[in-house]
């Protein structure tokens, strides 16, 4: 099993016209969080809290990278997902013909979008998505992007 290096990161949502937009270009930094709410059962008399294995799954998903205004890049895209599911498309180790690519798709909807404009740097933007609909999924076929 070989190491994956985040220089090799690939990251894609649908915009609002449904065509597939790649963000990798400006991006520097993806994190996906996986969680599951497992219910508490915990009953009288236990010393400890119980759960059952039986909870919800959850995924989020987080995006920072230098801001681009130009058309169907990171800020025009992502400006215009607000209260839209979308569909994300994340491959740590890149996408396509690279070695073993692992891609994960979610329906998401955007939580949060920050654009950060420091008087003496580059402009970035950080913006985070929660899974809307249906699930995370993991797969190595690239018949299609999303």
């Amino acid at each position: 099993m070989s190491n994956i290096h985040g220089k090799n990161c690939f990251i894609a949502v649908e915009d609002s016209t449904s065509a597939s937009r790649n963000l990798s270009g400006d991006g520097n930094s993806v994190t996906l969080t996986e969680s599951v709410a497992n219910p508490e059962i915990t009953g009288f008399s236990d010393g400890n809290v119980q759960r059952a294995g039986s909870g919800l799954t959850d995924s989020r998903f987080s995006i920072e990278g230098w801001s681009n205004d130009a058309a169907n890049t990171n800020l025009a895209v992502l400006s215009a997902l607000k209260n839209a599911c979308t569909m994300i498309c994340f491959a740590p180790n890149g996408s396509g013909a690279t070695a073993s690519p692992v891609k994960y798709t979610a329906c998401v909807i955007l939580d949060d979008y920050e654009i950060n404009a420091p008087v003496a740097g580059i402009s970035t933007y950080r913006v985070t998505f929660s899974q809307s609909s249906g699930s995370l999924t993991k797969s190595t076929s690239w018949a299609t992007v999303m």
